[in-house]
């Protein structure tokens, strides 16, 4: 980092600064509608913005919340667990994939698909694993081609949720289709 080009000359200072994820970073403050950088750039590294710390933690809340308001009974098998997430997720919060508007960045970013409730598969599939941790479920990413899935680990039989049509349940005769 320390002898890499930056402009037309090699090496960084604290005015000229290496910023890989300059194209990222501008892409994520314009889905923000805001003119406030997500980080500065100190020796190559990126360096979070204290305020927008603080607007990531309000998300990580979210999740916190979404578990906390799920009523699963300690006798509950893994089934019931993950049903009861399915619901409330998808039938009482109204999580689903984004038709629309497949492509718009905001459905790749977690804090817009928490606020909108819509999103790429891969992200919903982030937001059900991370409620399912948080109840004490694990819940595995299954990635396909052009398509991301998740299945509870300890399921047997196994079986599949695709969170981005409204918790489907999927077999794996479902899936070689």
């Amino acid at each position: 980092n320390y002898l890499a080009p930056v402009g037309d000359q090699a090496g960084q200072t604290a005015d000229r600064q290496i910023d890989g994820l300059a194209d990222l970073g501008a892409a994520r403050m314009q889905g923000m509608g805001s003119a406030t950088p997500l980080w500065r750039m100190r020796n190559g590294y990126a360096l979070p913005d204290r305020d927008r710390l603080v607007e990531i933690e309000a998300y990580i809340a979210a999740l916190d919340e979404a578990a906390a308001r799920l009523h699963i009974p300690e006798s509950a098998n893994v089934y019931e667990r993950v049903a009861r997430i399915s619901h409330a997720l998808f039938e009482v919060q109204g999580f689903a994939g984004d038709t629309d508007e497949y492509d718009a960045p905001h459905n790749s970013f977690l804090d817009r698909v928490l606020e909108r409730k819509r999103g790429l598969p891969i992200l919903l599939c982030i937001v059900f694993m991370e409620v399912g941790r948080r109840v004490g479920v694990t819940i595995d990413g299954i990635s396909f081609p052009g398509h991301f899935v998740v299945a509870p680990r300890d399921a047997d039989p196994r079986f599949y949720v695709d969170p981005f049509h409204g918790g489907r349940v999927l077999r794996d005769e479902d899936l070689r289709e």
